[in-house]
């Protein structure tokens, strides 16, 4: 996975509901079927869809690691 527990990461898939958003890595899970990994992150900013606290969860594919 290319994010560890504990990074800042940052929503980049502009087609999700939840672009934008942006938060604290708080964990990990390795999807089945080599599809990837998906990363739990806790939102640190507000958007139309999630708000401050919300927990998310994406494939690490549609997130970028912001400092």
């Amino acid at each position: 996975c290319m994010f560890d527990i504990g990074d800042k990461v940052k929503n980049i898939n502009a087609n999700c509901k939840h672009y934008g958003s942006e938060g604290t890595v708080k964990q990990i899970k390795e999807l089945p079927e080599d599809m990837g990994y998906g990363v739990i992150y806790e939102c640190s900013n507000q958007g139309s869809t999630w708000k401050i606290g919300d927990i998310l969860g994406k494939t690490e594919i549609q997130l970028q690691k912001i400092n």
